[in-house]
């Protein structure tokens, strides 16, 4: 079975005991944060399936989390826990950009089909790791907030590293993922990789492509 990666941001030292045990028998491997600011660098920096977003946290609110994060990621579910049962606080928790809300307490098991559902229904087309992202349909890339001006195989390239989510990808799997023929790999495999490491500088993004000598690239955070 796949493992699915959540992003469990709650500050209740019992929920978020529980929750981090009980999960990965069903599937998730779970990273915990405890507050506002560390759950939104969590957020922006690592790739996630998944986001269990408490809203009481004891440095922000986490509506304003969820906004947060709902703009530089449009694609990625968020599932919201609240001890909250009035409408009004539904509502607000679908229009910040929640996919979906659950009372707490709740059971592992509706909580987990809750978040195996939207991972089913996310977009299949939007790549993340850290802070880039790729919308293969659109062809288009972006780091945090910054728009990638990356050419097709520059970006077939960087798909393909993203797909790997920090594991090594081999110069084969990339010559494949380009169409590209062996004969013509270091003319023209090199350069793209150059220009994509040159672009992520210049950006400052915090990703960068390591080579693995003799073997292929990773991306690293």
């Amino acid at each position: 079975m796949k493992t699915s990666r959540v992003l469990l941001v709650e500050d209740d030292p019992l929920i978020s005991k529980t929750l981090s045990l009980s999960l990965p028998f069903a599937g998730f491997s779970v990273t915990l944060r405890e507050t506002f600011t560390s759950g939104l660098e969590a957020a922006r920096q690592q790739s996630f399936d998944v986001i269990l977003l408490d809203l009481n946290l004891p440095d922000g609110n986490g509506y304003e989390l969820c906004r947060r994060i709902r703009s530089t990621n449009t694609k990625l579910p968020i599932l919201i826990l609240t001890a909250k049962t009035d409408e009004e606080s539904a509502v607000e928790s679908l229009e910040c950009g929640a996919d979906d809300y659950i009372r707490k307490p709740c059971g592992v098991r509706e909580l987990s089909a809750r978040m195996l559902r939207l991972i089913s229904k996310s977009d299949r087309s939007i790549l993340s790791f850290g802070s880039l992202r790729i919308d293969s349909s659109k062809f288009m890339a972006w780091s945090g907030e910054h728009e990638l001006n990356l050419g097709k195989r520059e970006l077939l390239i960087l798909a393909k590293l993203i797909e790997r989510n920090g594991d090594v990808v081999t110069r084969e799997e990339i010559l494949a993922a380009t169409d590209q023929e062996a004969m013509i790999y270091d003319r023209t495999i090199d350069s793209h990789l150059s220009h994509l490491r040159k672009k992520l500088k210049n950006i400052d993004a915090s990703e960068t492509i390591d080579s693995v000598y003799g073997v292929g690239y990773r991306l690293r955070l």
